[in-house]
């Protein structure tokens, strides 16, 4: 199974773009797209629209859930209590 960063780098080297080429148009750095296509990261979700429209990616079939669950907004996640130190 191919994980999402082959699925970019892929669709990237098959328009011809360099790394530097697809970070400008997708207006983030040259390291993040390098940090996708390696696994090391993953796209907001606004990143996630501009490489479909972008490659024309299929994003249902570049990550696959496989039965695990996705809250719907990762970002608002529970703060743990505040506790003072005496």
């Amino acid at each position: 199974m191919s994980t999402l960063g082959q699925h970019i780098q892929a669709a990237r080297t098959a328009r011809a773009l360099s790394i530097g080429e697809l970070a400008a148009q997708l207006g983030v750095c040259a390291r993040s797209v390098s940090r996708w296509e390696k696994g090391l990261a993953r796209p907001i979700q606004s990143h996630f629209r501009s490489l479909r429209d972008l490659l024309e990616l299929d994003l249902h079939k570049c990550v696959p859930l496989q039965g695990r669950t996705v809250p719907a907004f990762p970002w608002k996640r529970r703060k743990r209590p505040f506790s003072r130190r005496k």
